[in-house]
């Protein structure tokens, strides 16, 4: 599989402009209400924790928000590097080419 079907793959969003359902599992409200005030902020936000414990599913749910909150589905991004391993200069290339069909910009 090419890396821009697995990035198409990786965010359903893109398209369906709204997160699976299956992806959202229960709301993880404790999290949320912590990093939603960093959300305006160009930052990087680390998110660390065991295992199976939910990083994953608030991230979905935190998408979603996005989605709620009008921001374009195209300008949000996932790649699982669970999934592929793969250079992150090649994913954000193969973004900007096919998907945004400009640079990101600040």
């Amino acid at each position: 599989m090419n890396l821009l079907n697995t990035l198409t793959l990786q965010n359903p969003w893109w398209k369906k402009k709204k997160v699976p359902d299956i992806f959202l599992g229960k709301p993880r409200t404790e999290f949320f209400e912590k990093i939603r005030k960093y959300l305006p902020l160009r930052q990087a936000i680390l998110i660390y924790g065991l295992r199976r414990t939910g990083k994953t599913t608030f991230l979905y749910q935190l998408i979603q928000h996005l989605i709620d909150s009008d921001i374009d589905p195209l300008h949000i991004l996932y790649f699982s590097f669970d999934e592929k391993v793969t250079d992150i200069n090649e994913i954000l290339r193969v973004y900007e080419q096919n998907l945004l069909k400009s640079p990101i910009t600040e």
